[in-house]
C-alpha cells in the first residue's frame, strides 16, 4: 500500500455541535490491515494504528534496518535499535526512547519509570537515579481518538514517511559518498504494514535530497526502502549472566544491536557506582528441567534468506548446524537449527527484517566480507534475533586466500576458481563464524598461536584437531606450519575448544555464581580456553604488543611459522600463472588477495620487537612478560633478510606482465621498504591513528629491566641485517636501505622538532576522549626524540657513509656502485 499524504500533527478536536469523536467513527469506511500487538488501518491515504492499553505498559524494542539498498551503496543492512515506550499526553502520544536511561540502575534493576518516583518500595538511590535520567521525546504521534478501555487511535502516516532520528537510514546516503539535506515529500511514504500478536512492522519508501561534495554538482535523488520493526519486550526479562573479562562475549548495558556497552550500578555491594555489564546470548531453557541434556523449549532458529541461490543453500544450512555439538556439550540437544524461509505463497507475511526472526541474508554487492550482527534485549541481553549478512565476495577472497597457503599442500585444489564444493565449503566455514558472532561470541585472535609448528606438521596430532586454532572465532584460518609431504589433511576449521568452552560458560546451567566462577578459574590453566580479542577500548592496553594476540597467521613459534606460510605463498604463486588458466582477471585479482595476505604474514613477526605478554588475571607468577631477546632480534633478520626476499616472487615476468604493464616492480618495492617502517612502529590505522612507535617502547622496558631488549640492541640489530652485507645491493636490498635511511631522517627531524607541551595536550586529549588510560595514551603519542637512538644514529651514519664509499669502490656491477655511492650521500645529507 503507498501512502503519500503528509498530516498535520495536531489531534482531532470534536466539534461541540456533533456526537463525540470515537474510535469506531473515526474508523468508518476504513481498511483493516491487521490485529494483534496493535491494531492497523488505511484510511484516505493515512496509516492509523490502535495502541492498547497494554502497549502502553510495556517497553518495545524498536529495530530498524535496509530493506533495499541504494544503487552504489555496500553497507551493512541494519539501521539500529533503541528500546522506546508509548506514553499518552492529551492530544498527543510520546515515544520516548529508554535505551540510554537503562544504562543506569540499581542492584539489578534499571531505575524506576516516570511516575515511579514516589512509593514506599522506592528507595532514596532509586529517586536520585532517576531524576537524574529523563529519558526524552524522540517523537509524537498525534491522537485522533481514545476509549474508555484505555485504547488510542494514532495516525503514523507523518512519522513513518520521513527519516527517523533514532533510526535514521542517513547512513547510507552517506555510503553513497553524498550528504543528505532532506526528505522528499512526495517521494516518501508507508509502503505496507504487518501486524503480529506480539509486534509489527511498518515499511516505508524514503527519497533523500543528497547533494556531492564538489560544489558545482546537482543535489541528487537517492531512493531506498526502510523497514521499522517494533516488538513487546517480555514482561519478565531473561535471567542476566555477568560478563567476565576472560571469556569473549558481546556485552551490553544500553545497546540494543552490536554495541559493546556497559551500565552504571548504584549503591551495591558497598560501592557508590560501578561498572558492569551483560553478556548477549538467546534464551535456551531445557524441556527437561534436571536433564543432563534436553532439547530446548525454543530452540534458535536461523532461517535462510529467501534470496539465497540454491545451490549454497546446504551449506549455509550446515554452517548454522555446525554448532549443534558445541550446544550439546553445554546442555542442549538441537538447540540451533536452519529452516528454509517460508516462501512468498506459504507465508506472504513472512519478512526477513521481522525482529522476532533470525536470518542468513544474501547481499548482491560486491563486498569481500560476512557479518553477525543481533538484536537485544538490553534489561538482559537476551538476543532477540540475528541476522548474518553474506556479501557473495567473501567465497572469492576465502578461495584465493586457501589457494594461496594449500595448493602445494592439498591435491584437490589446482586451479582457481576452486570447485564449487570447496568455495561451498569456504562459504560454510566462513558463515559459521558468523553465526559464532551470532550468538554472542567475540573474536578470539590469542586462539590463532596455541599449538606449536612441531605440533602442526605432525599429521597424528594436526590431523585430529579441529583446526589450527582453538577457536572458529579468530582469524588464524590456515594451518600455514604444514608443509608438503608432512601428510596433513585436515584444513578446513570446525568449532575448536575455546567455543565449546566459551557456550558452556554462556549457555550452560551452573548452581550458582560461585560455580561459574570456579568453571572459569580453572579454564584458565588450559592455554587452549584462553581468550583475548585486543579490539576495543582497554583491550588494547593489554594486548596491542602481545605478539601471541595476531590475526590471520597461526602458530605459536611466530618466525618459523611465518617462514613455513611463506614457503606456501611462494609454491602458490609459482603456480598462478598456470592455475588460472589465462584468465587475466582472475589473475590479477589471486595475485593481489595472496600478496596481501603474504605481507599479513610478515607483519605479523614485527609484533614480536617490543614485544610484551599479558597475563592480566594471572593469581601467580608475573602479569606480563617481556618477548625474548633473541627471538626479537630473530624477528628483525628474517624480516631484513629471507622475509623480504620472499616477495620477489611476484616480480616473475610472467606474471608481472599480466597484471600490470607499468609499476609493478616498484609496487614491490614499497612493500619491502614498508617492512623498515613496522620494525619502528606499528603502523597508523582505525585503532592506532598516530601509530605506536618502537623505540620509546623499548626504551621504556630497559629502563625497567636491564636485561631487557633495548633501543641500542635494536640500532644494532637492525644496522646489521640491513648494512651488513655491502659486496652487492640487489633490487630488494636496496629497497630496504633507502627506507632505513628516510626513516632515520624522520627520526631527527622529529628529534630536532619536539614539542612536549602538544604532546602532554594530545595526550589529555586522547585519555579523555577514548576511555584510554593516561600511561596508554602517552605511549600512543612517545617521541623517537626522546630515545637514545637519535644519538646513535648522527654517530653512526658518517662512519656508516665511508663504508658506502669503500663498497662502491669495490663494486663490480656499476649498479651496485651508483647505489652505494648514493647510499653515502643520503647519509651524510641525513646527519646534517
Amino acid at each position: 500500500m503507498s501512502v503519500t499524504v503528509a498530516v498535520s500533527a495536531t489531534a482531532q478536536q470534536p466539534d461541540t455541535d456533533t456526537a463525540p469523536v470515537t474510535i469506531e467513527s473515526s474508523l468508518a469506511d476504513a481498511e483493516l490491515i491487521g490485529e494483534g500487538a496493535v491494531s492497523a488501518y488505511s484510511k484516505a491515504g493515512k496509516t492509523l494504528l490502535i495502541l492498547p492499553k497494554d502497549a502502553f505498559e510495556r517497553m518495545f524494542l524498536w529495530y530498524s534496518e535496509t530493506v533495499t539498498v541504494p544503487t552504489g551503496v555496500d553497507s551493512h543492512l541494519w539501521l539500529g535499535g533503541s528500546v522506546v515506550r508509548f506514553e499518552q499526553h492529551g492530544a498527543s502520544v510520546f515515544i520516548r526512547n529508554l535505551t540510554a536511561s537503562l544504562a543506569n540502575r540499581i542492584g539489578d534493576r534499571q531505575a524506576p519509570e516516570p511516575g515511579q518516583e514516589s512509593g514506599a518500595e522506592i528507595s532514596p538511590i532509586a529517586i536520585s537515579v532517576r531524576r537524574s535520567n529523563e529519558p526524552p521525546v524522540a517523537a509524537i504521534l498525534p491522537v485522533i481518538a481514545t476509549a474508555q478501555d484505555g485504547r488510542v487511535l494514532v495516525d503514523v502516516t507523518a512519522l513513518f514517511s520521513g527519516d527517523i532520528d533514532f533510526a535514521s537510514a542517513r547512513s547510507q546516503v552517506a555510503a553513497a559518498g553524498l550528504v543528505p539535506v532532506q526528505v522528499l515529500p512526495d517521494a516518501s511514504y508507508i509502503t505496507s504494514v504487518r501486524v503480529f500478536p506480539e509486534n509489527f512492522n511498518v515499511r516505508t519508501h524514503l527519497t533523500f535530497v543528497a547533494k556531492a561534495n564538489d560544489p558545482i554538482a546537482p543535489p541528487r535523488n537517492i531512493s531506498m526502502r526502510i523497514s521499522h520493526s517494533l516488538v513487546m519486550l517480555p514482561d519478565e526479562p531473561m535471567e542476566a549472566r555477568q560478563f567476565d573479562p576472560r571469556v569473549g562475549f558481546f556485552r551490553t548495558g544500553a545497546g540494543v544491536t552490536e554495541a559493546d556497552s556497559e551500565f552504571t550500578v548504584y549503591e551495591e555491594s558497598g560501592r557508590l557506582a560501578q561498572a558492569q555489564s551483560l553478556i548477549m546470548r538467546y534464551r535456551l531453557e531445557k524441556k527437561e528441567p534436571g536433564a543432563a541434556v534436553s532439547d530446548p523449549v525454543k530452540p534458535i532458529v536461523f532461517y535462510i534468506g529467501r534470496e539465497v541461490p540454491d545451490r549454497w543453500r546446504p551449506y549455509l544450512k550446515a554452517a548454522v548446524e555446525s554448532w549443534q555439538p558445541v550446544f550439546e556439550a553445554a546442555g542442549f540437544s538441537n538447540a540451533i537449527v536452519a529452516r528454509d524461509a517460508p516462501s512468498f505463497a506459504d507465508d506472504p507475511d513472512w519478512t526477513p527484517e521481522d525482529v522476532r526472526y533470525s536470518t542468513v541474508r544474501w547481499l548482491a554487492r560486491p563486498t569481500e566480507n560476512a557479518t553477525g550482527p543481533h538484536t537485544v534485549d538490553p534489561r538482559s541481553g537476551e538476543i532477540l534475533s540475528s541476522h548474518v549478512e553474506v556479501w557473495p565476495g567473501v567465497i572469492t577472497i576465502f578461495s584465493r586466500y586457501y589457494y594461496g597457503v594449500h595448493a602445494s599442500l592439498d591435491s584437490n585444489v589446482t586451479s582457481l576458481p576452486l570447485s564449487e564444493d570447496y568455495q561451498g565449503r569456504l562459504l560454510q566455514y566462513a558463515v559459521a563464524h558468523e553465526v559464532g558472532h551470532a550468538i554472542g561470541l567475540r573474536h578470539n585472535h590469542l586462539a590463532s598461536t596455541v599449538y606449536s609448528v612441531d605440533q602442526l606438521r605432525d599429521p597424528a596430532f594436526a590431523n585430529a584437531l579441529s583446526g589450527a586454532t582453538t577457536s572458529l572465532m579468530s582469524y588464524g584460518r590456515w594451518n600455514q606450519a604444514a608443509q608438503p609431504g608432512d601428510g596433513i589433511t585436515k584444513f578446513m576449521p570446525d568449532p575448536g575448544p575455546y567455543d565449546f568452552f566459551a557456550v558452556k560458560w554462556g549457555y550452560g546451567e551452573f548452581a550458582g555464581p560461585d560455580a561459574l566462577a570456579a568453571f572459569t578459574d580453572e579454564a584458565q590453566k588450559d592455554r587452549r580456553l584462553l581468550w583475548a580479542a585486543g579490539e576495543l577500548g582497554g583491550e588494547l592496553e593489554l594486548w596491542s604488543a602481545d605478539p601471541r594476540v595476531l590475526m590471520e597467521s597461526t602458530g605459536s613459534d611466530r618466525v618459523e611459522a611465518t617462514r613455513l606460510g611463506v614457503a606456501n605463498f611462494i609454491r602458490s604463486v609459482e603456480r598462478l600463472s598456470d592455475a588460472t588458466r589465462d584468465d587475466d582477471a582472475d589473475l590479477a585479482g589471486a595475485y593481489s588477495a595472496i600478496q596481501n595476505f603474504h605481507m599479513r604474514f610478515l607483519r605479523s613477526v614485527t609484533k614480536l620487537i617490543g614485544g610484551v605478554e599479558a597475563y592480566p588475571w594471572a593469581t601467580e607468577g608475573p602479569h606480563k612478560k617481556l618477548v625474548p631477546a633473541d627471538q626479537q632480534r630473530a624477528a628483525i633478520q628474517y624480516l631484513m633478510g629471507e622475509g623480504a626476499r620472499s616477495l620477489n616472487v611476484y616480480l616473475t615476468p610472467e606474471l608481472v606482465d599480466r597484471v600490470a604493464v607499468f609499476g609493478g616492480t616498484e609496487a614491490i618495492a614499497d612493500l619491502q621498504a614498508s617492512l623498515v617502517d613496522e620494525l619502528f612502529e606499528v603502523l597508523p590505522n582505525s585503532k592506532f591513528p598516530a601509530g605506536i612507535k618502537k623505540l620509546p617502547l623499548l626504551q621504556n622496558q630497559k629502563a625497567a629491566d636491564p636485561d631487557a631488549y633495548g633501543p641500542l640492541d635494536f640500532a644494532s640489530d637492525s644496522y646489521d641485517a640491513i648494512w651488513g652485507d655491502l659486496e652487492t645491493a640487489p633490487n630488494w636490498r636496496r629497497s630496504l636501505q633507502r627506507a632505513y635511511l628516510d626513516r632515520l631522517a624522520a627520526i631527527l627531524a622529529e628529534e630536532k622538532a619536539m614539542d612536549r607541551a602538544q604532546r602532554m595536550k594530545l595526550r589529555r586529549e586522547l585519555a579523555g576522549g577514548s576511555g584510554l588510560s593516561y600511561p596508554f595514551a602517552a605511549s600512543l603519542t612517545a617521541s623517537n626524540g626522546e630515545t637514545v637512538f637519535p644519538a646513535w644514529a648522527r654517530e653512526m651514519l658518517p662512519k656508516l657513509a665511508e663504508r658506502l664509499d669503500v663498497a662502491a669502490a669495490r663494486a663490480v656491477s656499476s649498479d651496485d656502485r651508483y647505489h652505494f655511492l648514493s647510499m653515502a650521500t643520503r647519509a651524510r645529507q641525513v646527519v646534517q
